[in-house]
C-alpha cells in the first residue's frame, strides 16, 4: 500500500465507485469504457487514465476493448474493505489520524479506535505516541484545575520562576533575577534577553504585565492568589516591578504556580485560544483534538531543548487491548515482561463532601459518622493500590482511625442527589457508596457529568453527596496553600465559621518565612477542615507508572506523570522500539 496522500484517497474512494457490486475473486467482467466512466463519475479519456493508475497499484487487472465498441475485460483484484483497512492503517502508521478517520461511520471510527494501541511507540518523526483514555480538556491557564491539563501546561508553558523538585526550592525561569525592598513589598523581575514564543514573537516585560493582570482581575479558581497583586508595571523591555498590599513570602511560589504561565499579551482573545495556547515553554503544542494532542519541541526555549522531537497523546479506548506501548500510566492491565515500574503514594486523596444543607448532613457528627462507617464498609485496605485516608496527606490523622468495633449502620431517608465526573475510578467509587446509602435506607440518584460540566460547578445547590478526589502537584506546600484559599473543592459548602478560621490561619502561614513552620500551619488547616466534617477523605491511592525499558529518562511526577522534556529512546541491539 502507497503512502497514505489526499490523491490516494480519492483514487480509493473512486476504485470504491468501481467496484461496487462486482466480484473482487479476478474473475473477468465484461464493461464498455462508458460503463466504467458512468461508475467513476467522469469522461471516458479520464476513466482510462485512473484504471491504469489503479492497475499500477495492482488493485485490478484491465484490457481496453479494441475497436469500437468492444467491450473491455475487467478483472477486481482487491476487495474495497481490504483496501479500505491497509489505507486506515497506512493513515495511522504515518500519524494522519484526523485523515483516517474523516468520514468513517461511528462504528467504522470505534473499530479504528480499537486498531490504535498497535501504532502505539517510537513514531518516524523522532518521538513518542502515548496512549490516554480521553481528548484534552481547555487548556486556559487560569482556569485549569485538572492534574493532566496541569501537567501538559507545564510542558508548554513556563513562568518567571518554576519550582524544582530536585532542590525543592523555586529557582529562575524566564526571569534570570528577582530582588526584593520595602519589607517584602516591592519586586522587581529581571527577564532572560532573546526569549521568544513559541510562534516567534519576543517576549517583553509587557507580556509579563498582561499575564498577571488578567491573571488577578479574572473570575477563575485561582483569582484570589493574585488579589494583592497591587500594581504591576513594566519598567523597559526586559524589567517587571511589582508592588505587593502586603508582604507575601509566598510570592514566587505564587508566580511558579501554573495559572502564572507567560503568554503573549492579549492572546487569550483569540477564537481557538484554550485548544491551542501559544507559551514559551520546551514544548509546542501543534494539534490538540478529539483523536490526539501532539506536542513539539521547541528550539527556542530558554533552558535545554528536549531529547525527543515531539509527543503525541493518543485517545486510546480504556478498555482497548495494548500489546505494545511504551508508557502506561495507573495499574490498569499487567505491564508486558520485562518492564520497569514505578510506584507511589498520591499526595492527595479520594473523598467525600456532604451538603450541610441535607437534615441528614448537618451537624458535623452526623457527617464524620456517615464516613466512618462508609470507610468500614468500603473495604478500601486493596493490598499495593488503596490503603484508608485518615487524613488529606498520606501520614495525616485527621480523622479517627478504624476501631474494632463495627461502626453502626447511619439511617438515611428519601432521595439522595449524588454526583462525581468521568474519572473511571471516581464512578466505581461512587456506584459502591450509591449501593451502600441504598443499604442505609435512602433512594441514591447519581449523576456522572463530562469534566466540562461539572467544572462549570451549577450543580452545588442541587447536590447532597459530592465523591471527588485532588491530587497536589510538585510544589507540595504551595499547593496545600492553594486548596485552604480557594481552589479546592470543599470550598462549595464550607461553613462561614471555619473560613474566618482558615483566613487567619492562612495570613499567619503566608508571612511565615520557615517552611517546616510553614507546613505545620497549613496542616493544621486541614485538620480543621476534616475535625468539622466539611472534607472526608475516604481513600489514598497507589500511583503507577510502567514503561519499556528502552525508554529513557521516566521520572514519576508527583501528579502521576512524568516530565517530558527529559525522555529519549534507546535503540536495542538489533531491534528499533516497536511501533
Amino acid at each position: 500500500m502507497p503512502p497514505a496522500t489526499p490523491t490516494h484517497a480519492r483514487l480509493f474512494a473512486q476504485y470504491q465507485r468501481l467496484s461496487a457490486g462486482l466480484p473482487s475473486d479476478g474473475s473477468a467482467q465484461t464493461l464498455s469504457l462508458a460503463e466504467m466512466a458512468q461508475r467513476l463519475c467522469c469522461g471516458e479519456r479520464n476513466a482510462r487514465l485512473l484504471l491504469q493508475r489503479m492497475q499500477a497499484l495492482g488493485w485490478l487487472r484491465w484490457t481496453a476493448g479494441r475497436g469500437r465498441g468492444r467491450l473491455s475485460r475487467l478483472c477486481l483484484l482487491r476487495a474495497a474493505e481490504g483496501l479500505q483497512l491497509e489505507r486506515l492503517q497506512s493513515l495511522l502508521a504515518a500519524g494522519q489520524l484526523e485523515a483516517a478517520f474523516e468520514g468513517l461511520p461511528a462504528q467504522g471510527r470505534e473499530q479504528l479506535r480499537q486498531s490504535l494501541p498497535h501504532f502505539l511507540g517510537a513514531s518516524p518523526a523522532g518521538g513518542l505516541r502515548i496512549p490516554f483514555y480521553r481528548p484534552l480538556h481547555a487548556l486556559d491557564p487560569i482556569q485549569v484545575n485538572r492534574r493532566t491539563e496541569v501537567h501538559m501546561l507545564r510542558q508548554i508553558g513556563a513562568g518567571l520562576c518554576e519550582f524544582e523538585r530536585e532542590q525543592g526550592q523555586i529557582v529562575p525561569a524566564l526571569a534570570h533575577h528577582w530582588s526584593v525592598e520595602a519589607g517584602g513589598c516591592h519586586w522587581q523581575f529581571h527577564l532572560r534577553p532573546g526569549l521568544r514564543f513559541h510562534d516567534g514573537r519576543p517576549l517583553r516585560a509587557e507580556d509579563v504585565v498582561q499575564t498577571l493582570i488578567r491573571l488577578r482581575g479574572s473570575p477563575g479558581p485561582y483569582q484570589a492568589l493574585y488579589q494583592h497583586l497591587r500594581e504591576i508595571a513594566a519598567r523597559g523591555p526586559w524589567c517587571v516591578q511589582i508592588a505587593l498590599a502586603w508582604p507575601d513570602a509566598l510570592l514566587l511560589n505564587r508566580l511558579a504556580h501554573h495559572a502564572a504561565i507567560i503568554l503573549p499579551a492579549q492572546d487569550w482573545q483569540r477564537a481557538d485560544f484554550a485548544r491551542l495556547p501559544v507559551a514559551a515553554g520546551p514544548f509546542r503544542l501543534q494539534v490538540n483534538n478529539d483523536y490526539r494532542a501532539r506536542l513539539r519541541a521547541f528550539e527556542g526555549f530558554y533552558r535545554e531543548r528536549p531529547l525527543l522531537d515531539e509527543i503525541e497523546l493518543w485517545v486510546v479506548p480504556q478498555d482497548s487491548p495494548l500489546p505494545r506501548v511504551d508508557v502506561q500510566l495507573g495499574h490498569g492491565r499487567p505491564a508486558p515482561a520485562g518492564w520497569q515500574r514505578l510506584s507511589q503514594l498520591e499526595q492527595g486523596c479520594d473523598f467525600l463532601l456532604l451538603n450541610p444543607a441535607h437534615a441528614a448532613f448537618a451537624s458535623a457528627e452526623a457527617r464524620l459518622a456517615l464516613a466512618a462507617w462508609l470507610r468500614q464498609e468500603l473495604v478500601l485496605e486493596e493490598p499495593g493500590r488503596k490503603s484508608p485516608a485518615l487524613g488529606y496527606l498520606p501520614g495525616w490523622q485527621h480523622v479517627p482511625p478504624r476501631s474494632s468495633a463495627p461502626v453502626a449502620t447511619p439511617r438515611l431517608r428519601g432521595p439522595l442527589r449524588l454526583i462525581t465526573y468521568q474519572l473511571p475510578s471516581h464512578i466505581e467509587l461512587a456506584e459502591r457508596i450509591a449501593a451502600l446509602c441504598r443499604r442505609a435506607g435512602a433512594s441514591p440518584q447519581l449523576r456522572v457529568l463530562p469534566y466540562p460540566e461539572f467544572a462549570r460547578m451549577d450543580w452545588v445547590a442541587e447536590t447532597d453527596v459530592l465523591i471527588s478526589g485532588e491530587v497536589m502537584g510538585e510544589d507540595l506546600d504551595f499547593g496545600l496553600y492553594s486548596g485552604l484559599v480557594s481552589d479546592a473543592l470543599f470550598h462549595i459548602w464550607l461553613q462561614p465559621a471555619l473560613r474566618a478560621e482558615l483566613h487567619a490561619l492562612l495570613e499567619r502561614a503566608r508571612s511565615e518565612p520557615d517552611a517546616e513552620q510553614r507546613h505545620a500551619l497549613l496542616a493544621e488547616g486541614y485538620e480543621r477542615v476534616c475535625a468539622a466534617g466539611q472534607l472526608l477523605p475516604l481513600r489514598h491511592s497507589q500511583q503507577g507508572l510502567e514503561h519499556d525499558p528502552r525508554l529513557g529518562g521516566v521520572q514519576l511526577a508527583v501528579c502521576g506523570w512524568m516530565p517530558f522534556r527529559q525522555l529519549w529512546l534507546r535503540e536495542a541491539a538489533g531491534e528499533a522500539l516497536k511501533v
